[in-house]
């Protein structure tokens, strides 16, 4: 059937065939002006189980990426619509039972999620790369690829799937019923705790969300190369994204070398780099202090241009 292509268009027939099949897929999320609802590791730990409980009992529910952070949630999935809408009001109600029972104060009322429709398989790959690395732009002690609470850490991980295999043990009924205080899900098999908690690695399809890329490089690429994708998914769904130094620097070289025609930021001058920093600021969210760091502008100047920047 694919005698005589290329690899590259076996790889994009293969992705179109995949994408095709397991269709509709979704970007649900939470809104990140939430208030804090998972407060330390313990609240992330049982956060993931109560989320693998919820999400097996869904038959036709696919999770490819996830990402608890601690006031919201990310997910890509495929389903029906009203099968996405059904598992989220589970996942709330659920976690807010559990929250109520921990009498710390936190809750989730009120939280609602966002259900933006994927409709490409390159949409898919740079939404599943946005996820996975959402957790490693909010903290800096993690690095794209080992944030614990989601799915980042075992994306083409041959060390994660080998310590699942070792490690797993299976999540009894006591557990189920701790974390929920209800029998409802005494009937879902086939979850395993790693760390403490249910591994992604039984409730997530990673092996079909690593399918959607064409090797490990692509992903690899699009965690770390595709800032300007990123920023686009953020603005779409109305979150605040923030980047490292060398991601916007990498933007910046780039921007003003379409713009200025200009690589080296050192040899533009001031009126160049003043635009420039007002186009980071806004576009992509650059602190003052970033913009002096990256742009060598006076804080004194960057101030008179965001007064209201706080960072």
């Amino acid at each position: 059937m694919w005698e005589g292509i290329s690899s590259f268009q076996f790889s994009s027939a293969r992705e179109e065939t995949f994408f095709q099949a397991k269709a509709p897929f979704y970007h649900i999320c939470s809104s990140e002006n939430f208030p804090m609802f998972l407060a330390d590791e313990s609240y992330f730990k049982d956060g993931i189980s109560i989320l693998a409980l919820c999400a097996k009992s869904f038959k036709k529910l696919v999770i490819y990426a996830c990402q608890l952070m601690n006031n919201h949630f990310h997910f890509v999935v495929s389903c029906p619509e009203d099968e996405a809408h059904a598992f989220t009001e589970t996942l709330i109600k659920t976690l807010g039972k559990y929250l109520s029972n921990r009498k710390d104060g936190l809750s989730i009322k009120g939280l609602k999620f966002k259900f933006i429709p994927i409709s490409t398989p390159d949409q898919l790959r740079n939404t599943i790369a946005y996820v996975n690395r959402n957790g490693f732009v909010a903290h800096s002690s993690y690095t794209p690829f080992n944030y614990p609470w989601g799915t980042s850490a075992y994306y083409f991980s041959f060390d994660s799937h080998k310590r699942y295999k070792e490690q797993k043990t299976l999540m009894g009924q006591i557990a189920k019923r701790r974390l929920t205080c209800s029998h409802k899900f005494d009937k879902i098999s086939e979850l395993y705790l790693v760390d403490g908690y249910v591994s992604p690695l039984c409730f997530c399809n990673i092996q079909g969300g690593e399918e959607i890329f064409i090797n490990a490089k692509q992903y690899f690429y699009s965690m770390v190369k595709n800032q300007e994708t990123n920023a686009d998914i953020a603005r779409a769904i109305g979150e605040s994204l923030f980047y490292t130094d060398e991601d916007l620097f990498s933007i910046a070289r780039k921007i003003a070398t379409e713009k200025f025609r200009e690589s080296k930021i050192s040899q533009l001058v001031p009126e160049a780099r003043i635009d420039l920093a007002k186009e980071l600021h806004f576009k992509y969210n650059a602190g003052v202090k970033q913009l002096q760091r990256i742009l060598k502008l006076d804080r004194t100047t960057l101030k008179s241009l965001f007064p209201q920047s706080s960072i």
